[in-house]
């Protein structure tokens, strides 16, 4: 660049490495914000179904207990939380396609191996006698606590993505509401209050998958 007296701007000069440099930063904040990722919709929409079978198997676990047992019934409302789970995983696959989410990918796998593993074990409970029942309760509440750790992994992935996914407030909304349930349900003690808690999780994080935008194709 020319300066006063047609001389050479020397401050332009020495200026344009810092530029460079805030151009280049700029670059990478956006790049780590934007999506990239092979484009689709398909697994948000099956996630955010899960999440919604989840919700009505979960609390319809609590509402059985009012009325007299049927094990038809209750069979067919632990399939619904089982598939819910599955469904639910799709989701977080979805954040892996889209955005290339490696957390994605963890949670979904995590949310796999034990989808069926509660909803197994509550169908099979009347095999278990005796001493068995002890076997039950151990593998009861190692179901408890593996799902609790899936819900915690729900929480931590939606957060990682919303600035990808393009819904800030809404994951951070969804990731502290799993985390929470998440926590509670580890407890055990404090099933209740997951459950309860896991009502607008549920239904924050259906929202948020339904709303993610699709991945760029990077």
């Amino acid at each position: 660049m020319v300066g006063p007296g047609g001389y050479p701007d020397v401050t332009a000069l020495d200026s344009t490495p810092a530029m460079l440099a805030n151009a280049a930063a700029t670059a990478t904040v956006r790049s780590d914000r934007m999506p990239a990722g092979d484009p689709s919709r398909v697994p948000f929409i099956i996630g955010g179904i899960g999440m919604l079978l989840l919700l009505i198997g979960g609390n319809g676990m609590w509402i059985l207990e009012i009325f007299p047992y049927n094990s038809l019934v209750y069979t067919a409302n632990l399939v619904i939380i089982g598939l819910g789970l599955t469904l639910a995983a799709f989701g977080f696959i979805g954040y892996r396609m889209n955005y290339h989410s490696s957390m994605g990918l963890v949670t979904a796998l995590v949310t796999l191996i034990f989808a069926w593993w509660l909803p197994a074990l509550y169908a099979a409970q009347g095999a278990f006698h005796g001493p068995g029942i002890y076997l039950w309760g151990a593998l009861l509440i190692t179901g408890m606590e593996m799902l609790g750790v899936s819900l915690i992994l729900w929480g931590v992935t939606v957060t990682r993505v919303r600035h990808r996914a393009g819904h800030s407030r809404l994951g951070v909304a969804a990731g502290v509401l799993f985390i929470l349930a998440g926590s509670f349900w580890c407890s055990i003690l404090l099933v209740l209050v997951a459950s309860i808690m896991l009502i607008p999780a549920c239904i924050v994080g259906m929202v948020s998958l339904f709303m993610s935008r699709l991945g760029g194709g990077s």
